[in-house]
């Protein structure tokens, strides 16, 4: 089969001989075996796209903030009447700092 690239084939002869001619070597080629197929991988742009564009629509549709729950905590703040709870505040200070990578810092 010849090499598409530079119109060598595969297989035969080639002969090397010295400058000067005085030795001359014969050497035998075996034949390249025949190339096989590469396996092709595949991706499904459009219907990725179109599960991508679902999860926008329905992370926009979501409030960013919980304004019932952030009105509460206000009242409950202002009346007084808001649990205090350090331990688990503490908790979720070290989990908030752990999760922004800024321990020790």
């Amino acid at each position: 089969m010849a090499d598409p690239i530079n119109g060598i084939s595969g297989g035969g002869t080639a002969s090397v001989g010295s400058l000067g001619g005085a030795q001359s070597t014969t050497a035998t080629v075996p034949a390249a075996a025949e190339p096989t197929a590469a396996p092709v991988d595949t991706a499904n742009v459009s219907k990725t796209a179109g599960l991508l564009e679902t999860i926008k629509a329905v992370g926009d549709s979501l409030p960013v903030v919980d304004e019932a729950r952030v009105a509460s905590v206000k009242s409950a703040l202002e009346a007084g009447t808001l649990p205090q709870q350090p331990q688990q505040i503490a908790q979720k200070l070290i989990e908030i700092d752990a999760v922004f990578g800024r321990s020790g810092q």
